[in-house]
């Protein structure tokens, strides 16, 4: 069976990618369902995945596969030694902060002052 091939998404809240600029390239991060599963397969320890997504102290280990995960829908080759490099390009606190933006955007939070309807009865 063939890939899906897709072009590359364009950074706004409506799809869940946040695209900034580093090493002379344009990046793009994006928190999808397949980024979250690769996550989940490079890091086993299922704390260390739960202190990344709520913006805890997740370990460096985890912080570069978390980075690596988010940015290969849109950067297929990127290998987790190259995720490594950017992490020392921006530092691990604004890493773990532009990881913890791409699940915000992938993930926003419920408004408390609208509720989610309630599901129709069915006959």
């Amino acid at each position: 069976m063939d890939a899906v091939k897709r072009p590359a998404r364009v950074s706004t809240p409506a799809n869940g990618v946040l695209t900034f600029e580093a090493d002379g390239q344009t990046w793009r991060l994006c928190a999808s369902v397949n980024a979250l599963c690769e996550l989940e397969a490079l890091v086993p320890d299922a704390e260390q995945v739960a202190l990344l997504m709520s913006g805890g102290q997740a370990n460096i280990t985890t912080i570069r596969a978390g980075f690596c995960a988010f940015l290969r829908d849109n950067h297929p080759d990127l290998t987790q030694a190259d995720a490594g490099l950017l992490l020392d390009h921006f530092g691990l606190s604004a890493a773990g902060s532009k990881l913890a933006q791409a699940l915000l955007i992938a993930f926003p939070t419920a408004d408390p002052a609208r509720p989610p309807k309630a599901a129709r009865k069915t006959a």
